[in-house]
């Protein structure tokens, strides 16, 4: 009887553990991009507006805009026909990036053109890589936060799609 139960546990613990694994698989994450060319090739196939977030490596306020903020985003349907969320880490030296406009191009450059000197920063770009409205620096006010997000989002679609 005792084998029995053994048995019975660990068929448990197996579907517990595959379970949660599947979960695990499902779980959004942002895509970090080291090729704005592609990223802009896919915004413009599906008309999409491209939110390009500057982070650093170990910034607390990235981590909370993402946890609280853009993951949630990802998981929403809604916004799947209106935005491209591409994660860029502009404390990264040794990463060398694809422009817009396919040439090669540095973190430090791509941080002199748009003038990425904090983090978070969300910059709402064309597939051409021109911003089209107002960028969203820090987060200080976490609770209305999603809401100047979702304006601005509404805003920068209005100026593609017209």
């Amino acid at each position: 009887m005792e084998r029995f139960y053994q048995k019975t546990a660990l068929f448990i613990v197996t579907i517990l553990i595959f379970s949660l694994s599947q979960a695990a698989n499902r779980v959004p994450q942002l895509i970090i991009t080291t090729d704005l060319q592609e990223t802009a090739q896919t915004a413009s196939k599906k008309n999409l507006l491209i939110i390009l977030y500057a982070a650093y490596v170990d910034c607390t306020y990235c981590a909370l805009l993402e946890e609280e903020i853009l993951l949630p985003m990802l998981i929403d349907d809604s916004y799947d026909d209106k935005i491209l969320i591409r994660k860029i880490m502009i404390d990264d030296d040794d990463d060398n990036i694809i422009s817009f406009s396919g040439k090669p191009a540095t973190i430090e450059q791509l941080n002199a053109h748009y003038q990425m000197d904090f983090a978070p920063t969300l910059l709402f770009l064309d597939p051409d890589g021109n911003e089209i409205a107002k960028r969203m620096v820090g987060i200080n006010t976490p609770e209305l936060y999603a809401a100047y997000l979702d304006n601005n989002i509404k805003h920068a679609l209005r100026t593609i799609r017209e």
